[in-house]
């Protein structure tokens, strides 16, 4: 799984693990273009090297209230990347076994805007990832794995 380390000095997510992505921006046709181009910029993953196999569904980002589309590719692997200095920290690669380990998944119950919710975590590579980017991945990992 290629996700990134954003920068610890960044205005929003700072230092927390996320998969590359970004905005709409005039340029783009849809948000799949988007999810290429912020690949190609944050990590330098060629558009044309990706086989697209599908979206998930979207989901809200609470902490930044962004409404996230989730696309899903398969890249060839090793592929050289280079990280964006101003926005990722680290490229990192986790193992979908690691994902999977007994006990390498949680949840916790977190008010936000004055409800609860239900926030994922994992802990793989030797990071947290948690949030959206959990939720995602939780969701990803039901897809793979017929649960």
């Amino acid at each position: 799984m290629l996700l990134t380390k954003r920068r610890a000095d960044l205005r929003r997510h700072a230092g927390q693990v996320s998969f590359p992505g970004g905005g709409v921006e005039p340029g783009d046709a849809d948000t799949l273009a988007a999810a290429l181009r912020e690949a190609r910029e944050e990590v330098g993953l060629h558009p044309w090297t990706v086989d697209v196999l599908g979206r998930l569904d979207e989901t809200l980002v609470l902490v930044s209230g962004f409404r996230l589309t989730p696309w899903v590719g398969r890249v060839p692997y090793p592929v050289a990347l280079t990280p964006d200095p101003g926005e990722v920290e680290a490229i990192l690669f986790v193992r979908l076994a690691d994902l999977l380990a007994p006990g390498a998944h949680r949840t916790e119950r977190h008010e936000r805007y004055g409800m609860e919710h239900e926030v994922h975590f994992y802990d793989a590579g030797g990071e947290v990832i948690w949030g959206a980017t959990a939720r995602v991945l939780s969701r990803l990992l039901a897809v793979w794995t017929g649960t």
